[in-house]
């Protein structure tokens, strides 16, 4: 999770896409002072954290082995992704974006030749969390599909 949100993060700050992002410390300094951390929602957690927006990605699937079984996605992650409006007055309202209220599905997968060459599990996950990191960032800015040609292995 840790590597999918310093990703994701380059990927909004270096297309312009986000204009400040909250430092993952400011994240685990709420979550170690704060008593009730895990009963709260993301909403408030970014109001303790000083966010205007949170940008809420829920891991669903995730799979980063060495050892290949299928050779068609042999490494795979799935994980929806929401944005929540901080200040929203309305609780009913504070999804900003997809309509969907069960949030926007991105996947990336991982071809049993590219796990290979990765070798080990943190080099599959390095893999897999810059391909995903770039398809959740793609949601914010302005890009031309073709400079993303064979980007799914």
């Amino acid at each position: 999770k840790r590597l999918l949100t310093d990703d994701v993060s380059q990927e909004l700050l270096r297309h312009k896409a986000a204009e400040k992002i909250i430092p993952p410390e400011t994240l685990q300094s709420v979550q170690q002072t704060e008593p009730d951390f895990a009963r709260r929602g993301c909403r408030e957690i970014g109001e303790l954290c000083g966010a205007d927006q949170v940008l809420w990605i829920e891991v669903q699937d995730f799979l980063a082995k060495e050892d290949v079984e299928d050779v068609a996605e042999a490494a795979y992650a799935l994980v929806t992704v929401r944005v929540i409006d901080v200040h929203a007055e309305n609780k009913w309202r504070v999804r900003v974006w997809p309509d969907n209220p069960q949030g926007q599905v991105v996947s990336a997968k991982l071809s049993a030749a590219t796990v290979q060459r990765a070798g080990e599990r943190d080099a599959i996950a390095k893999d897999i969390s810059m391909s995903l990191s770039r398809k959740i960032a793609r949601h914010f800015y302005e890009y031309r599909p073709a400079d993303f040609e064979g980007e799914d292995e």
